[in-house]
């Protein structure tokens, strides 16, 4: 096979599938990317702060609407949040009331 110019930069195929480069040698070690730092497991940084936000909006959804208006997509709404991140935070409606309520008795 006659080389161009251009042959030495053409990647070739690895039985793992990976391509490496022929520019440098292959000694058996494919050329990963170094390991990114793994996100700590556990609440966000900002998980209080969402927790609070949403414990506001039931507050107002109660002033406006009463216990019985207090739903899933209406405190979202009000939260800025998704319905789906509400439960994240809050699996019962129990609990997001009694965070309501614990959090108007601090204000």
């Amino acid at each position: 096979m006659k080389s161009s110019g251009s042959d030495h930069r053409k990647a070739i195929d690895i039985p793992t599938g990976m391509r490496v480069s022929k520019r440098r040698p292959f000694c058996g070690i494919p050329n990963f990317p170094p390991p990114t730092p793994a996100r700590p497991l556990g609440p966000g940084r900002h998980h209080d702060e969402r927790r609070a936000e949403i414990a506001d909006a039931v507050l107002a959804v109660v002033v406006e609407l009463g216990l019985d208006g207090v739903s899933l997509t209406e405190v979202a709404r009000r939260a800025g949040v998704s319905p789906g991140r509400v439960q994240h935070y809050f699996p019962a409606k129990q609990r997001l009331i009694e965070a309501a309520f614990d959090r108007g008795n601090e204000l």
